[in-house]
């Protein structure tokens, strides 16, 4: 994926040079909708938008079915992460139509690996698997790898979501295995976070191993420049951080993480991280901070109807409420509270 951006942007490049003849309708057309890919690759995601849409508009008209699908494919998975899932589904709708059209293998399996980290992300788990187990099958039938890699991904992330997570773990050791055989560090950073994860789900002993993954997927991260996936992985780490008890560093980490997911304007981890910073400040007292945090996160996820992330914030909701009927019955806490918030 990451080798493919790099070639998107080195085509993309003609756009900027001087070219000896003009440039013809078609090739700008394409070089503008490889540019927005690359911008994708790295999180640009206005520059992905404004590129995609110039491409679409030059290249109405003529047979690119595979660069426009690959466009439609980007815009569908920043609107997914920006939480409006009408429009995401209709612009991977017609990607995937794109690509069957054309008989594109690798079109059709990216579409196919979105729409399931779509439905994944506002809820429909069935559906996400089934989206992630077609995409593996056409990606594994052809030999496309990097294909192969993602669509183990969402089959984990889904898998994991409905608490199979020895089976989801097998799935993020696949996809890891066949990273590393590639070479592939994006791929490799998802699925190290991946088995932190499950890793941190299961606890216990496997809490060094949790953060010690996670960790390298956040490295990885840093070094793509992917600032979605960096985001996400502060995230997971933050919680590690909160299950060690070490409050001042999960509040770094997930306003690291909230800063990022604001720049690239994602409700889904916007919301992530206001319900961390929210659990930080409950119990530490700091009740009018928590409870800004959790009605923000919970205003984010009701609107975009994010139900799994809504999940997460009302039993940090539920959390902060607890610390505070203890501080108000005079239970010991952390640090003194801003307020008690007996008004509410």
């Amino acid at each position: 994926t990451v080798r493919w951006g790099i070639r998107a942007r080195r085509e993309a490049s003609t756009l900027r040079a001087e070219p000896a003849e003009p440039l013809t309708t078609r090739v700008r057309a394409r070089a503008l909708l490889r540019l927005g890919a690359f911008h994708f690759l790295l999180g640009d995601y206005g520059a992905a938008i404004r590129s995609i849409e110039s491409g679409l508009s030059v290249g109405q008209g003529l047979e690119i079915d595979d660069d426009v699908g690959c466009g439609l494919v980007s815009l569908g998975a920043i609107a997914g992460w920006r939480g409006d899932a009408e429009v995401a589904r209709t612009y991977l709708e017609q990607a995937l139509a794109c690509g069957r059209r054309v008989g594109e293998t690798y079109l059709t399996a990216d579409a196919l690996f979105e729409l399931a980290r779509l439905n994944g992300s506002f809820g429909d788990f069935a559906e996400s698997k089934r989206l992630a187990h077609e995409s593996l099958a056409l990606s594994r039938a052809a030999g496309l790898t990097d294909w192969m890699i993602r669509a183990l991904n969402a089959l984990a992330w889904a898998t994991s979501c409905s608490g199979e997570y020895d089976e989801a773990e097998a799935y993020f050791r696949e996809s890891l295995d066949l990273a590393q055989g590639i070479g592939d560090s994006y791929g490799i950073g998802m699925a190290q976070d991946g088995i932190g994860w499950i890793a941190w789900c299961v606890g216990g002993e496997r809490l060094d191993e949790a953060e010690e993954r996670i960790q390298l997927s956040v490295a990885q991260a840093r070094e793509l420049g992917d600032n979605l996936a960096l985001s996400n992985n502060l995230g997971d780490l933050a919680l590690v951080a909160l299950d060690r008890d070490n409050h001042g560093l999960a509040r770094s980490y997930a306003q690291e993480g909230l800063a990022l997911a604001r720049a690239v304007d994602s409700a889904v981890y916007v919301a992530y991280h206001l319900c961390i910073l929210g659990n930080v400040a409950a119990v530490h007292r700091q009740f009018d901070t928590g409870y800004r945090c959790l009605r923000e996160a919970v205003e984010i996820t009701w609107r975009s109807r994010l139900w799994p992330q809504l999940t997460f914030c009302l039993y940090h909701v539920a959390v902060l409420i607890v610390h505070e009927a203890a501080a108000l019955m005079g239970g010991a806490g952390i640090e003194a509270s801003e307020n008690t918030g007996a008004e509410r």
